[in-house]
């Protein structure tokens, strides 16, 4: 799994050394979750590619993407340009990235919250 951080401070990592842990997506006073993030590549619809999941930890966010992506996306549409607009949609959404995300109007992304106990990537 690849993950990214998103937000200009690096150093939002715990004692461990791991990022944002024991993010859980039943908290809703908009600070953190986590939430999956999906593509529509023909806008709104049935049809979407899970990108990965944004862990959500107010102000910033760990983007940890999907394994698989390159084999599920389109050859018509680059991974990369996906990532980068991942990247981007997040960091405009700070300070407070999952209650943003959830709320944006955009016909080819959706961000759906998920929970800690769902295996995130399976889908």
């Amino acid at each position: 799994m690849t993950r990214v951080m998103s937000g200009s401070d690096y150093g939002d990592r715990g004692p461990s050394g791991r990022a944002l842990d024991g993010m859980d997506a039943s908290n809703d006073n908009g600070q953190g979750g986590v939430l999956e993030a999906r593509f529509h590549p023909h806008g709104r619809g049935a049809e979407f590619i899970v990108i990965g999941n944004v862990v959500c930890c107010a102000p910033t966010a760990l983007l940890e993407i999907a394994p698989d992506l390159a084999a599920r996306v389109p050859e018509a549409v680059s991974m990369s340009s996906l990532v980068s607009n991942l990247i981007y949609l997040t960091m405009m959404c700070r300070p407070r990235p999952f209650e943003c995300l959830r709320s944006l109007d955009n016909r080819y992304w959706s961000f759906v919250p998920v929970g800690p106990e769902l295996d995130r990537m399976s889908h």
